[in-house]
Parts: C-alpha cells; sequence; structure tokens
C-alpha cells in the first residue's frame, strides 16, 4: 500500500498574486524533480526507489532514515542523493535542536570499497560465507562535515557537506502513536526497544499460537495418511517388509499372525473454531484479510467498502512516518539548494498531476516559499471521480445566484491541480475559440494549414473574408425597416 500511494507536495496558496502562484508552482516542481533524480540514481546502483525502501522499512522496522544531500560530480554538475538506510543500523545523538551527529553501518565487500574509494585495504579483513573479503564502513555526518571510516582507517577525510545551518543532512521518522517512556533508570533501554515498533507488534505473541495451531493439524493430517498399527505374532517379533500404505503392497503374514489399524488421534472439537477466532485476532491486529481480495461469503459492494475502511487504522501511522520522511527531505534539500553554491539545476519528472515535465531550477525559485506540505495517498478512480462531483456540487449557485466556492479554491483544495492559473488560461483559450464566429473559423483554418489539407483551409479562407467582410458592410446594406 505504501509503496503504491501517490506523492502529493503541496505550497498551499494564500492571497498571492497570479505570478507568485506561478513561483509556488515551480518551487513544488522543484521536489518533485529532486525525488525523481534520487531514484534514477538509485536504479543506476541497482537499488529500489526512496518510496520503495521507505515501504519496507517503515512498517517492519518502525522507524526510516537516511541521507537527504546535494552534491557536485567531478566535472561540477550538482545531483541530488537521497538514500535511505536500515534503522538496524543506525547511530545517532540528538541536542536541544535535533540531531547532533548520525552514523550509518554497512557491511561491503573489500573489491566495492576499493573500486569507490581507491584506497588498497591491507590487512585482517573478515571473510564472509562464500569466502569473499568484507569490512565494516560507517558513515558519520555531523552538522559540518561528513567522514567515512572502515578498518580503523579514514575512506573519506572529514570533508564539509552542504548543509546549510550546521544542519545534519539526515531524516529520521518513528512509527506513532506511543511517544518514547522512559523507566526509573536511563539504563533501561526497553524504551528504546518499543519506541516505533514495527507493524507486527500487535500480533507478535499470537503468530506463535497460530503456528502451534497449524503444526497440530498438520501432523494429525500425516497421521491419517500413514495410520498407526499393530502386528500381532507368537513371539511378538514379527515386522513388515514394506510400506502396508504404498498403493499396491502386499503384506505377508503367517497363520496366527494378524496386522491391526490403532484408532486415529483426535484432538478437542473446538480446534477449528479456535484456529479461526485466533486469525481473527490477526485481522485485528493487522491487515484483515480482504484487503488482500479474500472473501469467505459472498456480501454487497457497500459492505466490502466498510471493510476497507478498517485497513487506515493500523496503515495510518505508517502513513504519518513515511510523510514525516518526505517532509524532512524536502526541507534539507530546499536550505541547502537556496544557499546558491549549486547554481542551476535541470530537473524533470511527474508533477502532482502525472504531467511530465523538465525545467531549469534557480536557487531564487525556492527562496521565501517555506516548507512544502506531504501527502501520501491511496487514490482509486471512485476517489477521483467523488473529488470531481465535490467540486461540480460546490460550484453550483447559491441563493444568490453566485458560487458556492471560487473556481481557483476548488482547483486547488478540491482536486489538487498543480498549476491553476495555467488550467485558467487553458479553459479561457478554449473558450475564445468558440465564443466569437471568426475566432471560431480562424482556428479551423490554422488547424487545416498545420495538417496540410490546403482544400479545406482554401474553403474557410474564403468563409472567414466573407464573415468579416458582412461585418463590416452590414450597417450600409440595412435595408428600410418593415
Amino acid at each position: 500500500w505504501l509503496a503504491s500511494a501517490v506523492l502529493n507536495v503541496r505550497l498551499q496558496y494564500g492571497k498571492e498574486t497570479k505570478e507568485e502562484r506561478a513561483r509556488l508552482d515551480k518551487a513544488e516542481r522543484f521536489f518533485y524533480g529532486a525525488f525523481h533524480q534520487a531514484d534514477e540514481r538509485l536504479a543506476h546502483l541497482m537499488q529500489l526507489s526512496v518510496q520503495d525502501q521507505l515501504a519496507w522499512f517503515i512498517p517492519n522496522r518502525g522507524r526510516a532514515c537516511g541521507r537527504a544531500l546535494l552534491v557536485k560530480d567531478e566535472d561540477g554538475t550538482a545531483y541530488v542523493d537521497i538514500t535511505p538506510w536500515d534503522p538496524l543500523n543506525f547511530y545517532w545523538s540528538v541536542g536541544r535542536r535535533g540531531l547532533v551527529w548520525a552514523c550509518h553501518k554497512i557491511r561491503r565487500t573489500v573489491a566495492e570499497v576499493e573500486a569507490e574509494y581507491g584506497i588498497d585495504l591491507k590487512g585482517s579483513i573478515k571473510s564472509s560465507s562464500n569466502g569473499e573479503p568484507e569490512i565494516e564502513v560507517y558513515d558519520w555526518y555531523d552538522g559540518r562535515v561528513n567522514g567515512v571510516i572502515a578498518d580503523g582507517r579514514w575512506l573519506k577525510e572529514p570533508t564539509l557537506h552542504s548543509s546549510a545551518r550546521e544542519r545534519v543532512p539526515v531524516f529520521v521518522s518513528v512509527v506513532g502513536p506511543t511517544p518514547l517512556i522512559q523507566g526509573r533508570k536511563l539504563s533501561n533501554r526497553n524504551a528504546q526497544a518499543d519506541y516505533g515498533d514495527s507493524i507486527f507488534r500487535t500480533n507478535r505473541d499470537i503468530y506463535p499460537k497460530l503456528d502451534f495451531l497449524i503444526s497440530t493439524m498438520l501432523h494429525l493430517a500425516a497421521l491419517a495418511r500413514n495410520r498407526a498399527y499393530a502386528i500381532t505374532s507368537r513371539d511378538g517379533g514379527k515386522g513388515l517388509d514394506a510400506n502396508p500404505y504404498v498403493e499396491g503392497a502386499e503384506v505377508k503374514l503367517a497363520e496366527g499372525e494378524k496386522l491391526d489399524l490403532l484408532p486415529l488421534l483426535e484432538t478437542g472439537r473446538d480446534l477449528n473454531e479456535l484456529v479461526r477466532f485466533v486469525t481473527g485476532e490477526i485481522q485485528r491486529g493487522s491487515l484483515p484479510f480482504i484487503s488482500y481480495g479474500e472473501l469467505s461469503f459472498a456480501i454487497s459492494g457497500y459492505a466490502v467498502k466498510l471493510l476497507n475502511q478498517g485497513i487506515d487504522t493500523p496503515l495510518a501511522p505508517q502513513n504519518k512516518c513515511m510523510e514525516s520522511s518526505y517532509r524532512q527531505i524536502s526541507g534539507l534539500l530546499m536550505d541547502q539548494f537556496a544557499l546558491g553554491s549549486y547554481g542551476e539545476m535541470e530537473l524533470s519528472g511527474l508533477n502532482r498531476n502525472r504531467q511530465w515535465f523538465q525545467e531549469t531550477m534557480t536557487p531564487e525559485d525556492l527562496k521565501g516559499v517555506g516548507l512544502p506540505q506531504v501527502k501520501i495517498k491511496v487514490l482509486t478512480p471512485q476517489d477521483d471521480a467523488g473529488k470531481m462531483q465535490l467540486a461540480q456540487l460546490a460550484r453550483q449557485p447559491g441563493a444568490q445566484g453566485q458560487p458556492f466556492l471560487p473556481d481557483v479554491y476548488l482547483r486547488d483544495q478540491y482536486l489538487e491541480i498543480e498549476d491553476v492559473d495555467l488550467i485558467s488560461d487553458q479553459i479561457n483559450e478554449q473558450l475564445s475559440e468558440s465564443i466569437l464566429p471568426e475566432a471560431r473559423l480562424m482556428s479551423l483554418l490554422i488547424s487545416c494549414l498545420e495538417r496540410g489539407r490546403m482544400d479545406l483551409a482554401l474553403i474557410y479562407g474564403k468563409e472567414l473574408e466573407k464573415l468579416q467582410f458582412l461585418q463590416q458592410a452590414g450597417p450600409l446594406n440595412q435595408g428600410p425597416p418593415v
């Protein structure tokens, strides 16, 4: 659900003029372009996109972290580096203004480290299970510098990074809503273990019970397939040379010997009911089975919709954590780019309306725009149709013949269109082609010329000249009133 959700970045309109609204729209496209460029970089590194990685770390780890930096390439070209980290290997320290330092540990092969940093690593390097030597690499940041350490040496000397205001270029988000609760002693670290737990927290003690019940049922099924038997013989030492449950098996018994099947083992009659009860508790603590398309019996579409609303309860904390991560990433990138040390950046991607753009961004485009609002939404076609109906209903005239809400507000707040002024200009342009007859003929004439239909263009050209002549000569040709 989180990986397939729609990312919405918005800078709210206030009392801004048309030029200021266009500047806010361009600033929104900066964030979409930055996220797209970061995903392209990760794809070249054979990694998943930022959203896909966060969609795994947040539900499973209960936290999200990573770095968000603008980096200059060797030729001076700036690019966006957004790299999510595994919270399991993340270390940090918090002060009164936030992060003081942050460090990420990752295990890499010696060949990868030598190829990236150009350093010959010799000495006592541990070997992995496949025999290839590997090493632990520590990527460390504070408010001013970044350094990389491995095997007790600097792979990258402490270097000034691009973050502004001595800000650690790292984002950290925690899944709620349980706050950080400390025990009576600070040495009690169980508070951190329970802070930002995964989506499996509620059912962690229930899964072993379900496993035990299912294993019991599997064991009974195996006993029913190969039942226990008893052989009666004179000295009690009689055995079978072959498995009697194999198809076509031949069992040889002497006179006075007998083979008897032992009764099947049975559990209590409430086993199936207990399994249903446990699986029901699992649904209450996680996603309901209907979210996977499973329906135990036929129900109405309205009932299915009501059941689907229960998915929001376990996903809401995960959703907020992802929104917080993207909001922090947006703030970090905006502060770094507004410094002006990276100059212009050519960015492209899909905007809020899922339309492609390619644009040159400058630091002046982000100055004074404020921190954007980020929303993660799981949308369906019914949601789009519902928003359109609400917008049309709010636009209907009221008691005095005036619309209840203006078009600019409806397109921005209800339909969440990115460039509202552009849509308004396009609508006005469309109206201008149809209101006046000569404008309509001119549009048809231009279309025929662009399509190479000179025959039709000649006809519309003559009709346009005739219409213009009649409009100019109309008052002179008026006859006497009838």
